[in-house]
C-alpha cells in the first residue's frame, strides 16, 4: 500500500524548471509519508508540465525493483499506484504466454502497467481483482488517466486549482501545491451535517472531487489547458453488477448456496493472504470478522495474529467476545482496553488524519486497533462489506416495519401520532405498550421501546424512499445550524439515479454499497490504517463474492430478524453458534457518556469558538441544542458529534489560511 500525488500544469509549464517540479513534488509527497514510509520517488516531464510523487509501503517484492513511479517497458506509460492487485500472478502468466516481456520484478505494479501497455486500459481494469487507485500518464497521447477499484477502497482526489490539475491519495498533498486555493464548499458542509460524511463525488473543498469507485477520469493535454473536466468512464458498476446478478439468479438449495459461497470466501481470503511482510486480522467478535479470521486460520501455518479493542463501559465492550472467538480458533490474539484518555490523545490530530470532516465515532476504535495491529503486522484482513452484501444493517428490517405500521396514513396523522406517542411513553413505557398491543411483533422482543423511540423521530415520512433517507441522514433538518445557504441535493438524494430493483431492501443495500460503504466505512478504515502505515484488505468485497451474493434469493440472506443468514451458516462450521448468538453492541465508543462527561469541556470550547468567529455555522441554534442535550432532552448524540466535528474541521481550515 502506498500514497501518491501529482499535478498536470500544461498552461504554466514554462514557468517551472526541473528543480521547481521536484521541489513541489517533495512538498506534496512529505505529507503522505505515513502511507508509504519505505521509499519516496518522483517523476517529471517538464515539457508536458506533469509530475508524480510516490510514497511506498513495501508489501510485495520489497526490493528496489518494486519502486514507483514506474514506466512500462515500451516507455509509453508511467504509473503511480496505490493498492494491491490480488490476481497479478495469473495476469502475469497470461501476458507471458502471448508477449515477450522481460520482467524485472515480482511486484504487482509492473504487471499493472504492462497489462495496460499490451491490453489497453479498459480491458486491463476489467481483468484486475484488487483494490487500487492510480495515476497513469500516456506520453504518446499526452494524457493522464486517474482510476479506482470497483468499490472505491483506495482514495483519490482531483480537481483544478488556479488552472492546475491536482490529484492525490489525500487532500493534504494537494494543499502543498502553490496553486492550491481550498475554499470550503457549503454544499459539501451541508451534506456532511446530513450524513456525517461527505458523499462522493463531492469533497469538502470547492472544485475538488472524489473519484467514484469503478471509474476512470481521463484528461487530455488540451482539456487540462482549458481547465475542463472529462466524462467518467465506468469500468465496473455496482448497479450494473447487481442488475446482472439479478438476471441470473441462483436456483440451488440453501445448502448448495452456502457451499459455493464458502468456496468463494476461501478463494477471496487466500488471494488476500499473499504478502512478503507479516499479516494478521481484525477480530471484533462479530460475524464478519470472525468468518474472515476463521478461514484465514484454517489455511494452516502459524497461529494468525488477531487484534481487538475494548472499552470498560457496559454495552460497549466486545473485547471479551473477540477473545472467546480467538481462543476457540487458536489465534495469537491481542486486545487492548481503551478509555477517554485515548480519545483525547487522538482528537487534536483527527482533522489531519481524515482530511475531511468525519463524524463516524467508530473512527476512534478503528484508529486504535490499527495502531495496535501495526506494532506486529503490516497487513490485516477485515470483515468490511458483510452488512451491505448480506442484509446486515437493522435499517433493512426497520424501514419495512415502519412503513407497514405508518405508511398507510397521511403525514398529518403521522405527525399527530408521534406527538401522542411521545406523551404516552413519558407517562410510562410499560403502560403504553400494554394499551397498544398493535405494536406486538413489529419490533424485536425486549427492544420495542428503543425501536419505537427511534421510529418516532422519523415521522412523518412520505414513502419508503423518504424513510430510508431519514435513517441514513437523520430526521433532523440541518438548515437552522448553517449560514443562510440552500444546498443542492447530493448524489444519494437524487432518486432518478436509484437502481430499479424489486424489493426495497435491495435498493437500500445497493445504495449503501454505493455511498455509505465507500464514503464512510472504507474511508474510515483507509485513513485509520494508513495513518499507522498498515494495509487493510477486505475479502468480503471481492467482486466474485459480491456478484454471487446478489444472485441469491432474499431469504438466504435474511429471514425475519435473522440477518446474514448464509454467512452465519458458514461461520458455524468453524465457531460454535453459542459463541456468536448474542446482541451486537457495534464497533463504537460510549459517545453519550463521554460527551456529557470527560469531553464536555472540550465540546463547550468548540461551540464557543463558533460564537467568536461565526461564519459557516450558526452559534445560537447549536448552543441551544447543546444546552438542551446536557439538560436531559433527547438529542441524538451522533448529531451533536457531527456538529462538533464540523466546527473542529472549520477551525483548523481557518488556521491554515
Amino acid at each position: 500500500m502506498c500514497g501518491f500525488s501529482g499535478f498536470f500544469d500544461s498552461k504554466n509549464k514554462s514557468r517551472h524548471t526541473s528543480r521547481g517540479f521536484d521541489e513541489i513534488l517533495h512538498h506534496m509527497g512529505k505529507t503522505l509519508v505515513h502511507r508509504g514510509p519505505n521509499s519516496f520517488q518522483t517523476w517529471v516531464d517538464c515539457d508536458a508540465g506533469i509530475g508524480f510523487a510516490h510514497n511506498r509501503l513495501s508489501i510485495i517484492d520489497t526490493t528496489a525493483h518494486g519502486s514507483q513511479p514506474r514506466s512500462s517497458h515500451c516507455g509509453r506509460y508511467v504509473i503511480a499506484y496505490n493498492g494491491e492487485l490480488y490476481n497479478y500472478k495469473a495476469i502475469k502468466k497470461q501476458l507471458s504466454k502471448v508477449y515477450n516481456i522481460s520482467w524485472d520484478s515480482d511486484c504487482d505494479t509492473e504487471v499493472f502497467v504492462e497489462a495496460i501497455a499490451h491490453w489497453g486500459l479498459e480491458k486491463s481494469l476489467k481483468s484486475f481483482n484488487g483494490m487500487y487507485a492510480f495515476a497513469l500518464y500516456d506520453k504518446k497521447e499526452r494524457s493522464v488517466h486517474l482510476g479506482k477499484d470497483p468499490f472505491g477502497k483506495k482514495p483519490l482526489y482531483y480537481g483544478y486549482s488556479n488552472g492546475v490539475l491536482l490529484f492525490g491519495s489525500e487532500l493534504k498533498a494537494l494543499k502543498k501545491h502553490p496553486a492550491w486555493e481550498g475554499e470550503i464548499d457549503q454544499n459539501a458542509l451541508t451534506y456532511f451535517l446530513q450524513f456525517a460524511y461527505v458523499p462522493t463525488p463531492a469533497s469538502i473543498y470547492r472544485d475538488i472531487y472524489k473519484l467514484p469507485g469503478g471509474s476512470v477520469a481521463s484528461f487530455s493535454y488540451e482539456e487540462v489547458s482549458r481547465g475542463e473536466l472529462p466524462e467518467l468512464l465506468k469500468h465496473w458498476s455496482i448497479v450494473d453488477a447487481v442488475s446482472e446478478a439479478k438476471k441470473n439468479p441462483f436456483t440451488g438449495s440453501f445448502e448448495e448456496a452456502s457451499s459455493h459461497l464458502h468456496s468463494l470466501m476461501k478463494s477471496a481470503v487466500d488471494v488476500r493472504s499473499y504478502a512478503d511482510v507479516p499479516l494478521g486480522a481484525f477480530l471484533s467478535g462479530g460475524y464478519d470478522s470472525s468468518l474472515v479470521t476463521a478461514i484465514l486460520q484454517s489455511q494452516g501455518g502459524a497461529p494468525v495474529e488477531t487484534f481487538s479493542i475494548g472499552f470498560e463501559e457496559e454495552g460497549y465492550n466486545e473485547a471479551p467476545f473477540a477473545e472467546s472467538v480467538a481462543k476457540h480458533l487458536k489465534t495469537n490474539h491481542t486486545s487492548v482496553y481503551a478509555g477517554i484518555d485515548d480519545i483525547k490523545r487522538i482528537l487534536p490530530s483527527i482533522h489531519h488524519i481524515y482530511d475531511e470532516p468525519m463524524a463516524d465515532s467508530s473512527q476512534f476504535p478503528t484508529l486504535l486497533v490499527s495502531e495496535l495491529a501495526a506494532k506486529n503486522v503490516t497487513v490485516a484482513l477485515s470483515g468490511d462489506g458483510g452488512d451491505e452484501l448480506f442484509c446486515g444493517y437493522n435499517r433493512y428490517v426497520f424501514v419495512e416495519k415502519m412503513y407497514k405500521m405508518f405508511g398507510r396514513y397521511p403525514e398529518a396523522l403521522q405527525r399527530c401520532f408521534a406527538f401522542l406517542a411521545k406523551k404516552g411513553i413519558a407517562c410510562g413505557p410499560r403502560t403504553f405498550f400494554q394499551k397498544l398491543p398493535y405494536f406486538s411483533g413489529f419490533f424485536p422482543e425486549g427492544r420495542e421501546l428503543s425501536y419505537l423511540e427511534k421510529g418516532l423521530s422519523f415521522l412523518p415520512f412520505k414513502d419508503r424512499g423518504d424513510l430510508y433517507l431519514k435513517t441514513v441522514s437523520g430526521a433532523r433538518s440541518v438548515s437552522p445550524f448553517l449560514s443562510d445557504f440552500v444546498a443542492q441535493p447530493c448524489a444519494i438524494e437524487n432518486r432518478n439515479n436509484w437502481p430499479s430493483l424489486g424489493k426495497f431492501e435491495d435498493i437500500m443495500m445497493c445504495l449503501d454499497a454505493q455511498y455509505y460503504l465507500a464514503d464512510d466505512i472504507l474511508a474510515k478504515v483507509d485513513r485509520a490504517s494508513m495513518h499507522n502505515s498498515l494495509e487493510v484488505r477486505c475479502p468480503i468485497l471481492d467482486t466474485r463474492v459480491f456478484s454471487f451474493a446478489w444472485s441469491l434469493p432474499g431469504d438466504y440472506k435474511i429471514q425475519g430478524h435473522n440477518t446474514k443468514r448464509i454467512l452465519k451458516d458458514i461461520l458455524y462450521q468453524y465457531v460454535p453458534q453459542s459463541l456468536m448468538d448474542r446482541p451486537k453492541s457495534g464497533f463504537s465508543i460510549p459517545l453519550d457518556l463521554w460527551l456529557k462527561g470527560g469531553l464536555s469541556s472540550w465540546a463547550d470550547d468548540l461551540i464557543e469558538s463558533i460564537r467568536v468567529n461565526e461564519g459557516l455555522l450558526q452559534y445560537k441554534p447549536i448552543k441551544k441544542l447543546w444546552d438542551s442535550y446536557l439538560g436531559g432532552a433527547y438529542v441524538a448524540p451522533g448529531f451533536i458529534w457531527t456538529l462538533l466535528m464540523a466546527q473542529n474541521f472549520i477551525l483548523h481550515h481557518q488556521d491554515e489560511l
